[in-house]
């Protein structure tokens, strides 16, 4: 048994990541590294491969996936560097998600020649600092993808070795109609396997799960502030099985959540600060990626 890190509903310092971050179109989908180095994020700003276009619903954007860093975590975040043509297509690509060892990019495509609508993705680089060394993606295949949406993937590695993907799926054209996933890998073939349903996936659409912390995007959940809303779940995490042992998601507050979009969390290896998107006014416009930072942790 592994005990995840759990991220009781605390007090939160948000932030707007600032100009060297966001712009006056979308950045949305990010993710953070575990040392809290490295952003991930997704954006249609001017001079990616796909559109841009301000005045597009978030979700129906064109995106492009970029990384930024910083030297420390009190530092102002560097050049955003787009992740070049090998990942980045005419179609959308976003919810970029790091391995934990560096070398893989999992993110989704809406590019021509998957399983469906939008598909899943990995990427390999050999040099883990070279930012613009990736490799030619590959579709992970129709035990992962299916005729529809197939987004927001997260790669899990237990205690033990076995590695794992969540992300989720939708069951057909209506995209309310979201689920949680998961699906094993298979270490010997370098493939994942057919995925299964996680338990605790709802009626309502279920956005994003990271297994890590317990942190999930939910829309129309009960108890929410508005719009989309950031929930956590607390579990142990039962390697026999990965889909069952949630608890009923809880809303992290009003700290976090507001009556906009707040979606996507990704955290810190030590759940310290917690990064999100949201549309709430004061941003430097569209979609925005914010900071929390624990107080508590302070």
């Amino acid at each position: 048994m592994l005990v995840m890190i759990y991220m009781p509903v605390m007090a939160w310092e948000v932030s707007n990541s600032g100009t060297s971050v966001n712009t006056d179109y979308h950045e949305a989908f990010s993710a953070i590294t575990t040392d809290g180095l490295t952003l991930f994020i997704s954006s249609d700003r001017p001079g990616g491969y796909g559109s841009s276009e301000k005045e597009v619903f978030w979700m129906a954007a064109s995106y492009d996936i970029y990384v930024t860093h910083r030297e420390n975590l009190d530092s102002s975040w560097g050049p955003v560097v787009n992740l070049g043509s090998d990942i980045n297509t005419s179609a959308s690509e976003h919810s970029p998600m790091l391995s934990p060892d560096g070398h893989y990019l999992y993110f989704m495509s809406a590019r021509p020649g998957g399983f469906g609508d939008d598909d899943i993705y990995r990427s390999y680089r050999e040099d883990v600092t070279d930012d613009r060394g990736w490799g030619a993606p590959e579709n992970l295949g129709e035990g992962v993808n299916g005729a529809y949406i197939d987004s927001c993937p997260v790669f899990y590695v237990s205690e033990d070795g076995s590695a794992y993907l969540f992300y989720v799926q939708a069951a057909g054209p209506d995209p309310v109609t979201i689920d949680f996933k998961v699906s094993e890998l298979n270490t010997s073939t370098n493939r994942f396997m057919a995925s299964r349903t996680v338990e605790i996936s709802t009626p309502a659409t279920d956005g994003h799960l990271d297994p890590w912390h317990g942190l999930i995007w939910g829309e129309q959940y009960p108890d929410g502030f508005g719009g989309s809303d950031i929930y956590i779940t607390d579990r142990i995490v039962s390697e026999e099985d990965l889909t069952k042992s949630w608890t009923t998601p809880i809303n992290a507050g009003s700290g976090i959540n507001t009556e906009y979009e707040e979606t996507m969390p990704s955290a810190m290896s030590d759940g310290s600060r917690l990064y999100f998107m949201s549309d709430r006014p004061g941003g430097q416009g569209g979609m925005d990626i914010y900071e929390a930072v624990n107080e508590a942790a302070n």
